[in-house]
């Protein structure tokens, strides 16, 4: 656990997320849910355990649902992850976790169906913990659900996966034209001096958002003709090779992302088509 800001931390949890930890005196938030929540106990334990507990879901990644499974805290979330579509094929292989090797897109679902939130917006929701402020903000660029978390108060803001680092994007519910315009956001004025965290590689470099915009740019590039063309899906899915050759991707890695990947495009054309 590495603490960014005051009262401010981020952690890795057993799926791979950074998540993070908001703990000031009056309350606590989770952005997405450490697994070892015997360090938010270590961390609090020199406090009286706090009446507000919420816990923040990014997106609607299953391993974001994974992890949030079992939490007694008020969970958050956007209003469109409690209607996320339901693919037509149950043939693709969701991917996130090697150590789920039998989950299909029918767990993933069973997943969402366990998934309820008490608290939903649909542009923005703030609120305060004592002086704290969060604000909490819908960018639907990775995901029609995504929330991006500032601190203001901190210059800190949590946006879950609009930058991938050298990992290969989730792509069933992005938008590519919106995903380039919240990249714009991070290089504005409004964000400089902020420590920017991806849920997949912690505090972000301009170099990795830079980075992304091009990979995003390069994907948008080669969906859409396919799309507009009413290609099928076998082509479609033809372009997984190329995307794993542009990330030059580990041959350990190779059938991870390459599920990652077929389950994401399968499931983006069975909602656009």
């Amino acid at each position: 656990m590495q603490e960014i800001a005051p009262n401010i931390f981020i952690a890795k949890n057993s799926l791979g997320l950074i998540t993070g930890i908001i703990h000031p005196q009056e309350g606590l938030v989770l952005i997405d849910s450490p697994t070892r929540l015997d360090d938010i106990e270590t961390l609090g334990s020199a406090r009286s355990k706090p009446s507000l507990r919420f816990l923040v879901i990014l997106d609607t990644n299953y391993d974001r649902l994974l992890s949030a499974k079992g939490m007694d805290f008020i969970i958050v979330a956007h209003c469109n992850s409690v209607s996320t579509t339901k693919p037509k094929s149950g043939a693709a292989i969701s991917s996130e976790d090697q150590s789920t090797q039998g989950d299909t897109l029918d767990s993933f679902n069973g997943s969402m169906r366990q998934f309820t939130p008490e608290i939903v917006f649909q542009k923005d929701l703030s609120f305060f913990l004592g002086s704290m402020e969060i604000r909490l903000e819908h960018h639907s660029g990775v995901n029609h659900a995504g929330i991006w978390v500032e601190v203001p108060q901190q210059k800190v803001l949590f946006v879950g996966d609009a930058v991938m680092g050298a990992e290969p994007p989730f792509l069933a519910y992005f938008n590519a034209d919106t995903w380039l315009a919240d990249l714009d956001q991070l290089t504005s004025e409004h964000f400089a001096g902020y420590q920017i965290i991806s849920s997949r590689c912690g505090i972000v470099t301009p170099e990795q958002i830079n980075a992304m915009r091009t990979s995003v740019t390069f994907i948008r590039d080669m969906l859409n003709p396919l799309l507009e063309s009413k290609a099928s899906l076998e082509e479609i899915l033809k372009l997984i090779p190329q995307v794993i050759n542009y990330y030059n991707v580990p041959p350990l890695l190779q059938d991870l992302y390459y599920n990652r990947l077929r389950w994401g495009l399968t499931t983006y054309y069975e909602n656009h088509r």
